[in-house]
């Protein structure tokens, strides 16, 4: 029945992960095509999809627009004099305007995905205790993504481009996905720790 129960829960992670996956590439798509422009040269059905796709993208430029100012914002707290521009972030490296964007590669969209489709997967977990580990995770990883965009803008000032581009391949990609395991496991914590986790994984019988 144990491993019953985890295999359950790896077959419930596939099927919330997939959808949320193809909703990920989809978002991937409308940036593109706002970017592009492409509706212009469509007609059609594809007229219709195309343009749904650049609104989308168009609200997620929003998105990233907002992010670019948090991460300004949170520089400032350093002593750091920046300048945010739509979803660039311009700051002295060096003597010299170094522009920061906030572009696709800096969102939390696969690693949120892959976290909330961990909380949709476990078993014997209540409804609120899902949404509230939903909500509550979105915001966690998102403020930490901003801290995570910040720090990269406050290496580049205080050490120079080649620490910042350093810091960008050694830390800056893997950052977000150690910062969402610890979400994930703050959350199983705040609702039960260790036994909730075994009965959701199915390796314990919930109590009567």
């Amino acid at each position: 029945m144990r491993l019953k129960g985890f295999y359950l829960v790896l077959i419930r992670l596939v099927i919330a992960f997939v959808p949320l996956y193809l909703l990920y590439y989809s978002l991937f798509l409308s940036v593109a095509s706002y970017h592009t422009g492409v509706v212009s040269s469509s007609t059609g059905l594809k007229l219709w999809f195309l343009s749904l796709l650049s609104n989308l993208g168009g609200l997620f430029d929003s998105w990233n627009n907002f992010t670019a100012l948090a991460v300004s914002k949170v520089i400032s707290l350093f002593g750091i004099h920046s300048l945010q521009r739509a979803n660039d972030i311009i700051l002295q490296v060096g003597g010299r305007d170094q522009v920061i964007r906030v572009d696709w590669s800096c969102n939390i969209l696969l690693p949120y995905f892959s976290y909330l489709a961990t909380v949709i997967a476990l078993l014997n977990i209540s409804l609120r205790q899902r949404t509230l580990g939903a909500l509550g995770g979105f915001f966690l990883i998102y403020i930490g993504n901003v801290f995570r965009i910040a720090t990269l803008a406050m290496v580049g000032s205080w050490f120079g481009r080649g620490a910042m581009d350093g810091y960008h391949v050694a830390v800056f990609n893997t950052g977000l996905t150690v910062w969402t395991m610890l979400v994930f496991f703050a959350w199983i914590t705040a609702i039960g720790g260790g036994e909730i986790l075994g009965r959701s994984l199915g390796m314990e019988e919930p109590p009567d």
